[in-house]
């Protein structure tokens, strides 16, 4: 599937109109884990306490997936759009852990390029400063 020209929608005012949508949580516990699609929109409250909260956040896809270069990422991963997803920043884990991948991650955090997260901000920056109209489908 080409998503070369694939635009995401505009999301719409959801704490203008809280009542309109079925907004859903849990309680999460330390240890637990929670699992949804990369396009689900979600969110957490501000941190409340004094203590820091850490998160981690992982992708995880089918052998068939490839990276598309829709965006520009802030991570150098040498990869242009079409090639299989491998390498340090993306390692495949299962079924068989590909050591030379996950190398370089155990080592420690892959921190981003300077020079390409402050591409990937401007492009938010401009994004975020367009105004659009959506309309939203309420709750049923």
């Amino acid at each position: 599937m080409d998503h070369s020209a694939r635009a995401l929608e505009a999301l719409p005012d959801i704490e203008a109109h809280r009542g309109d949508y079925d907004i859903i949580s849990w309680a999460l516990e330390p240890g637990d884990a929670l699992m949804f699609h990369g396009l689900t929109l979600h969110g957490s409250r501000g941190n409340a306490t004094s203590q820091r909260r850490r998160a981690i956040a992982t992708r995880w896809t089918g052998d068939g997936v490839t990276y598309d270069a829709i965006k520009p990422s802030p991570w150098e991963h040498g990869l242009s759009t079409g090639d299989p997803l491998s390498g340090a920043i993306f390692p495949q884990v299962l079924p068989n852990l590909i050591e030379a991948e996950v190398a370089e991650r155990l080592r420690g955090p892959i921190a981003p390029d300077a020079g390409r997260m402050k591409a990937r901000l401007a492009e938010i920056e401009k994004q975020a400063s367009k105004v659009v109209t959506t309309t939203a489908a309420p709750r049923r």
